[in-house]
């Protein structure tokens, strides 16, 4: 049997990933393969078992997946600059690659090249096979060849099929697939789009998807696991990988029968492990998508934890088209070459950022130094901002511009006709990071890269001013509601809804700001304040929609009579998976005032959520 490794030799940078086969002219596939490497330079991942976590699409797949061994491959992942040999040994024979890794090219500061690209796509396998599959099972190939084609146009794109239907040979095949596709009219990284199914309970035993779904390339590895744990052992041993948070508050699969809004819990899983992949968030999913309006705010969820990230827009596409007509959207890497390694190298440090448009360039500086970048630390920053288009589309100019800061607060409003060159200034003492957010006049969004200012972030469990609970808070106890009255002082109308113990209860006002005040009959010692938000139950058009409903600026105030209040919390709500609890120092107090000072949908600018009115499903107060 005459046998030979897919390449004799292969040079590529460090950090990267690439295949390895040994093909032959007969049946090797239930073969003892014996793989070996001779350096530490190279770290070498095998095939040894077949692993399918999916639905079988047809007879084709068969024959392709069922009772199959992968002893014929292996994913070589180059993480130091030097040379090694991998060796396939089988029947005695030995056949080698001789590999050589080239140290990183430095990326340079200052103005760089712009480049289109889509980081969460799916090929023809998900989830109907069958309709449009030119091939049959070489999935990835199909995708590919679209974006050459009809669906030309795009930079970089990444496969990420979705690793609860994925097996080791199509896992492969996306590598395979992109060291075939020469010249690289699209530069294409293979991956997976990865789950932790991670469920708990909260007070009202409600179930929540403590986790989701994260688009994951550069990997030799993909998962879908029920822990955070079995998530960190398959992944963590990629130490060049990038992870995108997926929809991170889509409305998503069942909790206790009925579906809900998943979400990522980065207090709790704030490790060295996913601080070193997770680079990146998705705001814009799919086009309009209702769920991008709260899929936003994890991006300043992400950086409070510490986290090294920027942004994306992705098509999510599943099938044609694919390429750069599968949605407006686009994620834009700013890099100094058109090359794989410039781009996984721009994704890792940063230099990426996310345009709803798919149209607006971003340069900008912050005390001369050119984002991303971190800062010396100090009370004053001078912004210089340049934007640029990639085509003539007028209604892609920006109107507005706000600078979002710690806690995702907008710390800088600028609105104009059309903002092109900007010069500001943002005074703080206290700010840990700060991005732009544009806004054009049809309320398409660009998020720009971060820049950090040198302060430490906070630890874990103090990194949200308000607190977001899901399973038990023993610290604090919900006061008994039993004889309590709540009324909405913007309508004059009752409010009895939010204070019924029923956390799947809505209570709709009629306007986009509410002041919600609870009598509590008698003088309490109180220090929190739990919002419940609408559950989410179904992911139809109605309920989309009644996201532009939920709280974002609030305020808490309390009183012993009524008519004086004091302040004791001014914050802004940005996760909507559960229960958020805003605590504050002891006080006594008859009366709480909760008020929404704008909702999801003031703060998209996008008309279709600007008048939604106030939803909330339950308030609660705690000593």
């Amino acid at each position: 049997m005459k046998c030979k490794l897919t390449a004799e030799s292969i040079t590529s940078f460090v950090g990267d990933v690439v295949p390895l086969r040994l093909v032959a002219d007969g049946d090797i596939t239930q073969a003892d393969i014996k793989w070996s490497v001779d350096s530490d330079k190279v770290q070498l991942r095998k095939f040894t078992a077949a692993r399918y976590h999916g639905t079988i699409f047809n007879d084709v797949d068969n024959d392709r997946y069922l009772d199959s061994k992968y002893f014929d491959r292996v994913l070589l992942t180059l993480l130091d600059a030097g040379r090694a040999t991998v060796t396939a040994e089988l029947d005695g024979e030995k056949y080698s690659c001789e590999i050589e890794a080239t140290a990183r090219k430095p990326l340079p500061d200052g103005k760089l090249n712009y480049y289109i690209g889509d980081v969460h796509v799916h090929t023809t396998m998900e989830h109907v096979h069958e309709p449009f599959c030119v091939r049959e099972n070489e999935h990835p190939q199909d995708t590919v060849d679209y974006m050459n084609g009809d669906g030309k146009g795009l930079d970089f794109s990444v496969i990420s099929d979705h690793g609860c239907c994925l097996d080791d040979a199509c896992f492969f095949d996306g590598f395979e697939v992109s060291r075939k596709n020469t010249p690289e009219q699209v530069i294409i990284f293979a991956g997976s789009e990865s789950e932790v199914t991670d469920v708990v309970n909260d007070r009202y035993e409600l179930r929540h998807k403590n986790s989701g779904e994260m688009v994951v390339l550069n990997s030799d590895a993909y998962a879908s696991t029920n822990s955070w744990g079995e998530f960190y052992s398959e992944l963590a041993h990629s130490p060049f990988g990038v992870v995108t948070l997926a929809h991170p508050q889509i409305i998503g699969s069942p909790f206790s029968g009925k579906p809900g809004i998943w979400h990522f819990a980065l207090d709790k899983n704030n490790t060295p492990e996913f601080k070193n992949v997770l680079r990146l968030v998705e705001t814009g999913n799919g086009g309009d998508r209702g769920t991008n309006i709260i899929n936003e705010f994890m991006y300043s969820v992400a950086l409070d934890q510490g986290f090294k990230v920027s942004v994306t827009c992705s098509s999510d596409a599943h099938n044609i088209p694919w390429g750069i007509d599968s949605m407006p959207g686009k994620t834009i890497i700013m890099a100094p070459e058109r090359t794989r390694e410039a781009f996984l190298y721009a994704m890792r440090e940063n230099r990426v950022y996310a345009s709803s448009s798919g149209n607006v360039k971003v340069y900008y500086t912050v005390n001369g130094k050119t984002a991303p970048c971190v800062l010396d630390e100090t009370n004053k920053y001078d912004f210089h901002l340049e934007l640029d288009y990639f085509r003539a589309d007028e209604t892609t100019v920006p109107v507005r511009l706000e600078v979002i800061s710690d806690y995702g607060r907008r710390v800088k409003i600028i609105e104009g006709e059309k903002i092109s060159t900007l010069d500001f200034t943002v005074e703080s003492d206290t700010a840990r990071y700060f991005y732009l957010r544009l806004t054009d006049i049809e309320g398409r969004k660009t998020w720009s890269c971060p820049v950090y200012t040198g302060r430490a972030t906070d630890e874990p469990a103090k990194s949200l001013p308000c607190q977001y609970v899901v399973g038990k808070e023993e610290n604090l106890k919900p006061i008994d509601k039993k004889g309590f009255t709540a009324k909405d002082l913007v309508t004059n109308t009752d409010a009895s809804e939010l204070i019924s113990d029923d956390n799947q209860k809505e209570w709709l006002s009629t306007k986009t700001n509410a002041e919600i005040v609870i009598d509590m009959l008698e003088e309490k010692t109180i220090r929190a304040v739990g919002h419940y938000p609408m559950l989410m139950l179904q992911s139809t058009p109605e309920n989309v929609i009644k996201m532009g409903g939920f709280p974002a600026e609030y305020e808490i105030a309390v009183s012993c009579d009524g008519e004086n209040y004091e302040k004791c919390f001014d914050g802004m709500i940005r996760i909507y998976g559960g229960e958020v609890i805003s605590s504050f120092d002891a006080r006594k107090a008859r009366f709480v005032k909760f008020t929404v000072k704008n909702t999801v949908g003031v703060l998209s600018g996008m008309k279709k959520y600007e008048e939604v009115p106030v939803g909330i499903n339950e308030l609660t107060v705690f000593e």
